[in-house]
Formats: C-alpha cells, structure tokens, sequence
C-alpha cells in the first residue's frame, strides 16, 4: 500500500530549504507491506524530480523514517543515483516491528539531492500512515 502524489512538497521548500532555484516536484513509486515480523518498505523509482544542481539533473537518494520517531535509529536511506531525474532504485528498506505497533506509526519518505562538498537539498516528501494501509499490499504504487 502506498500514497499517490502529483507533486512533493514540505516545510523544507516552504522555508527555502535548498539553496538551489527549483520547484519541487516528481513522484515516487513505492510500496509498504509487512513480512516475518518486519514492516517493508520498497522504492522502486521516481521520475520528474527538480534539478537542483548546475549540471540540469540530480543526485537524488531517498531516506525513510518511521514517526513519530525522528531518531537516527528510525533512519534508512536508499543508495544514491547520479545524475538524473528518475532513479530507479529497487531498494528493500527494513524496519523490525511488530505489526500491531507499526499501525499507530506514519512513513515519512523524503527526497534528496546528494553534494560531495555542500549541503545535500531537499527534493520533496510524502507521509504515509500506516493505520491507513493495506500492509497485506506488496505491489508499489505512485
């Protein structure tokens, strides 16, 4: 099960977040199930994504957490792709939880643009409560 999107955005871009002039926008293709005792998060790819650097593309990676908890244990990242606007990744990100207790907890999915030498810039986001979700669903979804 998973949350459409027509366009990311978020308090990161409302607040100028990233140092680049884009628009955030893309969606991403991903699917959230449960499996032998662990919540599954699969990113399958983006497309459309801003281009936040000079070159025109990105060098975008995906990080989940599982609020509430913002933690750095709650943290999982996908690989980063470069240079380009749609990534495909095929990334299983784990989260080892009971499924009674990953029903009162929201995925939070962001998008980033990887800097060797600067700040990485945000590229949007999507929230998805899992007390909503069909965590029986493997199939991803935009």
């Amino acid at each position: 099960s998973a949350a459409s999107i027509g366009s990311l955005s978020s308090i990161y871009s409302a607040a100028g977040g990233g140092k680049g002039d884009y628009d955030i926008s893309g969606e991403v293709r991903f699917g959230v199930f449960y499996k032998e005792g662990q919540l599954m998060v699969h990113v399958s790819r983006a497309r459309g994504l801003a281009a936040a650097d000079s070159s025109g593309l990105s060098d975008p990676y995906i990080k989940t957490y599982l609020l509430p908890d913002k933690s750095k244990h709650s943290k999982r990242k996908t690989s980063v792709k470069r240079k380009t606007l749609d990534p495909v990744y095929n990334e299983t990100l784990k989260y080892k939880i009971s499924r009674r207790e990953a029903l009162s907890h929201t995925v939070w999915l962001s998008v980033w643009d990887w800097d060797r030498f600067g700040r990485n810039q945000f590229l949007g986001e999507v929230r998805l409560p899992l007390s909503s979700a069909d965590l029986d669903d493997k199939e991803d979804h935009w």
